[in-house]
């Protein structure tokens, strides 16, 4: 998903946010109809296919919302919602393990769906599989801790619409700028737009602030990678193995950079 143009044929901005109007007030036969004229008389459509079976399972029409479900991730195979929506409709059916699957697809792609963090934590919790919430809850907490803007900022980046994520993440930055954060998530921004000196700055200046940030770190050695700096991509990665030795992630991240250094004896006995 990236940002596009608007196509001809996208069904008009009022005639969207009056279905919208008829979902929030839950008139969801209504908005079916309408939608389901939508469906008929033009293209398919992201967001017609999104409303249409979320006010399908609100119907309790489940195999009908999982069909039009399927035809949205067809259409984009990376809509976050639509695997979150998925997990909706297999909770709504008592599937409880087909509902997880569903919601882990939903925040790997966007790891700013709360609803579907909390949703796994809820039926691991209600399925006598408390005890490996710990990450969820962790990942959850994160999320909650982050500022909205920078929230919106995360779920526009798994979107692909970088344009407008970028001028959120700016916005932000403008009022906070040395927000760990904002700083790493606006790297990435520019990581993904091929402004790598950029991105190094941000990343080697939040690591100065934040240097027992882990995710910075890493960032920061992808991106010195990416601009071709082997030896201090290196000298990072070896911090970070120093941290903990024995964690497989860190072990991973070392592996490759001395594998890309030339080093392969080290990374092979690293792997």
């Amino acid at each position: 998903m990236t940002d596009k143009a608007p196509s001809a044929d996208k069904p008009s901005e009022a005639l969207i946010n009056d279905i919208k109007l008829l979902l929030q007030s839950g008139d969801f036969t209504k908005a079916e109809s309408q939608l389901l004229d939508l469906v008929a008389s033009g293209p398919d459509h992201e967001e017609v296919l999104y409303m249409l079976a979320v006010s399908q399972r609100y119907l309790k029409k489940h195999p009908l919302a999982l069909q039009t479900l399927d035809t949205l991730k067809r259409l984009i195979p990376d809509h976050s919602r639509a695997y979150q929506e998925t997990g909706h409709v297999y909770r709504a059916m008592h599937n409880p393990n087909a509902a997880l699957n569903a919601y882990s697809r939903a925040v790997q792609i966007n790891p700013a769906l709360e609803a579907s963090f909390k949703a796994q934590i809820e039926i691991l919790s209600a399925t006598g599989r408390a005890a490996v919430t710990g990450q969820l809850k962790q990942q959850l907490q994160t999320l909650q801790a982050l500022p909205k803007p920078l929230i919106a900022v995360t779920d526009l980046l798994s979107q692909g619409k970088l344009v407008k994520a970028e001028q959120l993440c700016k916005a932000f930055m403008q009022k906070v700028p040395r927000h760990i954060e904002g700083m790493r998530l606006l790297a990435d921004i520019g990581s993904r737009l091929g402004v790598l000196e950029d991105a190094e700055f941000l990343l080697e200046s939040a690591i100065e602030f934040s240097p027992e940030n882990i995710q910075v770190r890493i960032d920061y050695i992808q991106v010195l990678r990416k601009r071709q700096k082997n030896e201090s991509a290196l000298a990072q990665a070896t911090i970070l193995l120093a941290k903990d030795p024995k964690n497989p992630q860190f072990q991973s991240v070392f592996a490759v950079e001395s594998m890309q250094s030339g080093d392969y004896d080290t990374a092979l006995e690293t792997f």
